[in-house]
């Protein structure tokens, strides 16, 4: 044969070469679970959103996620953020300001890690709920609002864990 790299192009064109010669070595990763830690999420988030002046000394954000979704190698998460900053004053624990609103965190994940690569916030005043059907698909929009309440507990236990409080 004159040209064996010829053949070899066509047939990688074709997708024939691995076929014809499996790699015998290839790892099955259709089992690995590639989500993100709901703490690298919150970390995330009490670095981003604490660029945007929050009173307090300590940013302390908890979540709920009602859904994800993934287009190719970018996965969506859908979720709710309590995020607020907190203070210490003669020995109590003082809330700060806050943001309480859905969150759409775009990132993308590979064996090797994952990268945030975008985070978007409903609009406010009469487009806020236009916004937010919008931002997050039906079947996870109707569950947007479940499961809230306990957020502020949560949070408040976090702040007294961090300020070592009762």
């Amino acid at each position: 044969m004159r040209h064996p790299h010829i053949v070899v192009a066509v047939l990688l064109t074709l997708g024939l070469l691995s076929r014809l010669c499996p790699a015998q070595n290839d790892p099955d990763l259709s089992s690995v679970d590639y989500s993100i830690p709901d703490s690298v999420i919150t970390n995330y988030l009490e670095t981003y959103l604490f660029k945007f002046g929050y009173i307090g000394d300590k940013v302390i954000s908890v979540i709920k996620i009602a859904g994800e979704t993934t287009e190719r190698d970018t996965t969506s998460i859908y979720l709710w953020t309590l995020t607020r900053a907190y203070s210490l004053k003669n020995g109590e624990l003082v809330e700060g300001t806050a943001a309480n609103i859905p969150i759409v965190l775009k990132a993308i994940i590979k064996p090797e890690g994952y990268r945030f690569i975008s985070i978007k916030e409903p609009e406010g005043g009469d487009r806020f709920g236009e916004s937010l059907q919008e931002m997050f698909p039906p079947d996870i929009l109707k569950n947007i609002f479940k499961g809230l309440e306990g957020l502020r507990d949560q949070s408040i236990a976090k702040a007294k864990a961090y300020y070592h409080v009762k």
